[in-house]
């Protein structure tokens, strides 16, 4: 579950990522349709609610693991990308805040959950044998 459910939040990272593009006029022509705004919203959320059950079995069943390189870079990423998130959500929300800033820890979320996806999926598609294949 935890695999499948990393995989779909990576995906929704990447439509993420497309959607801000178009928002932010940096793909496509002229201003972006009214409906990339709220799918935007909409897969950010389902994204990050992606990730919860997730965490929430991490941190539950395994806890801050340290035992090699990889679960160490895991346990810390996991715990930076919430943080990372508040702040996006506190920079998308904030009127004073740098036009800078929204790319900037847009594309960390986006990093973090990549790094994560990285450090988990694609680790165990590449190390754990599927029965009957």
């Amino acid at each position: 579950m935890k695999v499948w459910f990393t995989a779909a939040a990576a995906v929704g990272a990447v439509g993420q990522l497309l959607l801000a593009l178009r928002l932010w006029e940096r793909i496509g022509s002229g201003p972006a349709p009214a409906w990339v705004a709220p799918t935007h919203r909409v897969l950010g959320y389902v994204t990050i609610l992606l990730t919860v059950p997730v965490a929430a079995h991490c941190l539950w069943a395994l806890g801050f693991s340290t035992y090699d390189a990889r679960t160490v870079v895991h346990s810390v990423l996991g715990c930076v990308l919430y943080g990372a998130y508040v702040v996006k959500v506190l920079t998308v929300r904030s009127s004073s805040a740098p036009s800078w800033a929204l790319p900037w820890v847009g594309g960390t979320v986006f990093g973090l959950i990549m790094m994560l996806f990285a450090t988990s999926s694609v680790w165990f598609w590449r190390t754990v044998e599927f029965p009957g294949f």
